[in-house]
């Protein structure tokens, strides 16, 4: 599945066919602030995610019919990934000096 990467959402947002196909089961609901200032609540729960060879358990938005699947910051990070603002691409987090 390709996401579409977002620092302004924390948890990554996953279709609700993928969550339920997973058996992702909602533990809590949280509201979702967009960048226009809609709010949106959405359920969540965890999921093994895997992206490049890295491999994390995630708590994720469960998505609604016309939610795109997005990548959050905080999923990236359990995934030892950052989104580089300037380029938009996604790299390996720099090991502490």
């Amino acid at each position: 599945m390709q996401f579409e990467a977002d620092s302004g959402l924390p948890y990554a947002l996953v279709p609700a066919s993928v969550c339920m196909a997973f058996g992702v089961v909602e533990t809590r609901r949280l509201e979702i602030g967009l960048p226009d200032g809609t709010k949106l609540e959405r359920g969540v729960g965890e999921v093994e995610m895997s992206v490049g060879g890295h491999r994390a358990v995630c708590p994720v938005f469960i998505g609604q019919r016309l939610d795109r699947p997005v990548m959050g910051w905080v999923t990236l990070e359990a995934l030892g990934l950052v989104l580089d603002p300037f380029t938009r691409l996604i790299h390996e987090m720099a090991e502490p000096a």
